[in-house]
């Protein structure tokens, strides 16, 4: 992008109990698949263990190393178990990927995290000022925060593929797939 271009932001909104994390999966599948540089973090969760909840992992999209971002708190505890440090960790794995020029970042999701100003926001507003799209998700509870944040400036996407990969080649300024 030009020094002039104007980042697109994109979130897929989506409820609970929607597999996001396998769309944002095929998603960066069929655009790499299609020579774009893809770079960012997706979720992808562990099974449970016996009384525990699921372990989540972010997944560079880049490299495909996995940073581990939940931490174990017990089995009688209650709130949020994400290590807002392993986050910080992922953050700097995008940034990496902003510099090395990509064509797109997809960030797993805006948040608790992010709606409460921490998480991968900086990451999201790193791309925006570096020129690169974003592709994000957001559920209900974050719609609010989500709408301070990009302040009218973002695209709200279906959970729908085809949507959000022309959506993807709309804001790299790429041209339309021949079967859209």
């Amino acid at each position: 992008m030009t020094d002039t271009a104007q980042a697109s932001l994109g979130a897929i909104r989506y409820e609970q109990g929607f597999d996001v994390n396998r769309l944002l999966r095929v998603t960066a599948d069929q655009l790499r698949a299609r020579g774009i540089a893809i770079a960012g973090v997706v979720q992808h969760n562990l099974a449970p263990e016996k009384g525990c909840d699921a372990h989540m992992n972010l997944v560079d999209l880049r490299t495909g190393s996995t940073v581990a971002i939940s931490q174990d708190l017990g089995p009688h505890a209650r709130g949020c178990r994400l290590d807002q440090s392993r986050l910080l960790e992922a953050a700097g794995t995008i940034g990496a990927a902003i510099e090395a020029g990509s064509d797109l970042i997809i960030i797993n999701r805006f948040g608790r995290a992010e709606a409460q100003g921490e998480g991968l926001l900086s990451s999201i507003a790193e791309a925006i000022v570096a020129g690169v799209p974003v592709l994000t998700t957001v559920r209900r509870p974050y719609l609010n925060a989500w709408h301070r944040f990009h302040g009218g400036l973002a695209t709200e996407l279906p959970p729908s593929e085809p949507k959000i990969l022309d959506w993807c080649e709309a804001a790299m300024g790429q041209p339309s797939r021949p079967d859209a």
